[in-house]
């Protein structure tokens, strides 16, 4: 009988998946489900800019702001100084001062800022590059996207990953868009976050038969 262990990841459980079969030897393959390609500091800064709701008076003042304030939390000084630095860095910052409305309380405001930047894994994740995870792989491995996820999308992922793959000592690999899917693998009209509640279906189908068929033929 056929008892392989494979891994499947999503999202983050997807970036980890080749660091884990990079370390053990019972992992015989890898699926990567919108995994990223680049550094989590580029896709934190992605999202931010993505997913901007509010105006704001200058685009590249903006990036600047993000950027500044995840590069911050990706240094390597302890969590408490980080904290510190970060904090200070919000408060004294005229581009939060600019979006932020008066209706909401600004210390309580900074201080979700700061605890959702510092938390452990998050600083790990700015830090982690996959690519070099994927370059090292030994085992067969598929990487799938939707091509409506607006969290993951392809346009910025499928390339550095499949690059990684190119590099790699993975006998065979896969890189597929699954059209009109989210970042859930839903079918999907929009991609955009707000509309996950509306969709009843769990997972699309095809996806299901695209893994499980890679499954029986590759491995």
């Amino acid at each position: 009988g056929n008892n392989k262990i494979g891994l499947i990841g999503h999202s983050e459980g997807a970036i980890i998946a080749p660091k884990v079969a990079n370390i053990s030897e019972d992992v015989s393959f890898i699926i990567m489900l919108a995994g990223t390609g680049v550094k989590g500091k580029q896709v934190s800064l992605q999202q931010a800019l993505d997913y901007r709701n509010f105006p704001v008076k200058d685009e590249e003042q903006y990036q600047t702001y993000v950027k500044k304030a995840i590069d911050i939390a990706a240094s390597d000084k302890d969590t408490a100084a980080v904290k510190n630095e970060l904090r200070s860095f919000y408060q004294h910052s005229e581009m939060l001062a600019s979006i932020l409305p008066a209706t909401i309380d600004k210390a309580e405001f900074i201080e979700n800022l700061v605890e959702s930047r510092t938390n452990p894994w998050i600083r790990y994740f700015y830090n982690y590059d996959p690519s070099v995870e994927i370059s090292k792989l030994d085992v067969p491995a598929l990487a799938l996207y939707g091509s409506h996820d607006t969290q993951v999308p392809p346009k910025y992922h499928l390339e550095p990953v499949e690059k990684a793959l190119q590099k790699s000592h993975a006998e065979k690999y896969e890189v597929v868009v699954m059209p009109g899917l989210n970042h859930l693998f839903q079918e999907s009209k929009t991609g955009q976050i707000a509309e996950y509640p509306q969709i009843e279906q769990t997972m699309s189908p095809k996806i299901l038969e695209k893994i499980g068929n890679w499954i029986l033929h590759e491995i």
